[in-house]
């Protein structure tokens, strides 16, 4: 279309169909709404009810619109929710009449979910751990092992048989980080720190300003607005769209100025907020760690360009805002080293990577500020309980 403008509003209205057809979705299933880590984690821990089994095929085709259209969320998110939403199935038909245990079911499906879109079994167990139910057990480490190594294999399979790769991202790590360099980690983990708090505190904040002012615009109209919002933006430059995982692929590769990296950081943030608050079906994942991609690449740059920092550990610089920004935002540090030793080649360079993670994790924890995914659960639960009457009661047990 940029080749030949003519098509221009062509791209548009069909841009404005397709949103019309994710509106209709969204409208008649509103559990495929948000980014849906959220969700099942709120569906998790007993906090929300689990979805409809029929929203496991309208998640899928949800999410899939969202993806082919360049909207800013991710696909893990989606995953995940199928992933819950099989194991609930799963439970129902096969397992104990149990709430219990029901909810270890669908914990390994959440964690399966997340281990087949990311490419990171290993990660995807820890997910169980540290965001869906904060303690450790060994039923829950059961479940969640053994469906991950199984989603891990299918996916293995399929890979093969289709010519794919399995892994989120194919780019490795040559140079080794010297001591002398950890430095750099620490002053990256603080600006990922501080980026994180300033993210959490304006996606409430647009959160309720599209609250008290798009409540008017017809919901059809909102979702159709981002789609057609998509395709302009779009048509201005292509790393402002999608997932962020081709944004990545580049910073890896060494493209892109500092002043443009900016524009990149501000504009995807703020569309990245708006796309998710509206009910887009997509997830938060990848684009976070996009946005920590951005944050390492810019300190990188700066160190990089006044001396202080060899330009061959720039792509450290990368990784390790990637993972120090999905720390912090998410408060998930045994996580966010997992994933970098899994899908990232962090093993080469732990050390700094793990000091980038505990700062930043040690900036928003002394901050006090609660995680991005808690802010959205604590939204799930009031948007769910809305006109209700609140009830308590005192209950005794025997434990």
């Amino acid at each position: 279309v940029r080749a030949n403008p003519v098509f221009i509003p062509l791209l548009l209205i069909g841009a404005g169909v397709v949103g019309m057809v994710a509106a209709f979705i969204l409208h008649v299933a509103p559990d495929c709404r948000g980014g849906w880590i959220p969700s099942a984690i709120a569906a998790l821990r007993g906090v929300v009810p689990i979805h409809k089994a029929y929203s496991l095929p309208l998640i899928f085709f949800s999410s899939t619109l969202t993806y082919l259209c360049g909207v800013p969320l991710g696909t893990e998110g989606p995953s995940v929710q199928m992933g819950t939403l099989v194991g609930w199935i799963t439970s129902k038909l096969l397992g104990k009449k149990n709430r219990a245990w029901h909810r270890y079911v669908m914990t390994g499906g959440a964690c399966a979910g997340f281990g087949a879109a990311t490419g990171a079994p290993l990660t995807g167990i820890f997910f169980a751990f540290e965001e869906a139910h904060r303690r450790f057990t060994p039923m829950i480490f059961m479940t969640a092992s053994l469906t991950t190594l199984f989603s891990s294999v299918t996916m293995e399979l399929l890979c093969l048989a289709s010519g794919t790769s399995p892994k989120l991202f194919g780019f490795s790590i040559d140079a080794i980080m010297p001591v002398e360099y950890m430095w750099s980690a620490l002053i990256i983990g603080i600006v990922c720190g501080a980026a994180a708090i300033l993210f959490t505190k304006t996606y409430k904040r647009v959160h309720d300003m599209l609250e008290r002012r798009a409540r008017r615009i017809p919901f059809v109209l909102r979702i159709v607005i981002i789609f057609v919002l998509t395709a302009t933006v779009g048509l201005v430059s292509s790393p402002l769209i999608g997932t962020g995982h081709h944004l990545i692929d580049e910073l890896i590769e060494g493209h892109g100025a500092w002043y443009m990296l900016i524009i990149f950081l501000v504009v995807r943030a703020i569309f990245l907020m708006i796309a998710n608050t509206q009910g887009v079906t997509g997830g938060l994942f990848i684009p976070s760690l996009a946005i920590g991609a951005m944050i390492g690449t810019l300190c990188a740059k700066g160190m990089i360009t006044i001396g202080i920092l060899p330009a061959e550990y720039g792509v450290i610089c990368i990784v390790i805002g990637m993972v120090s920004f999905l720390s912090a935002s998410s408060r998930v540090p045994i996580s966010a080293l997992a994933f970098a030793l899994e899908a990232l080649s962090g093993h080469t360079n732990f050390l700094p990577i793990a000091t980038g993670v505990a700062v930043a994790f040690a900036v928003i924890e002394v901050v006090g500020i609660h995680s991005f995914n808690d802010v959205v659960v604590d939204m799930k639960i009031e948007e769910y309980n809305k006109g209700r009457e609140l009830i308590e009661s005192d209950v005794e047990l025997v434990v």
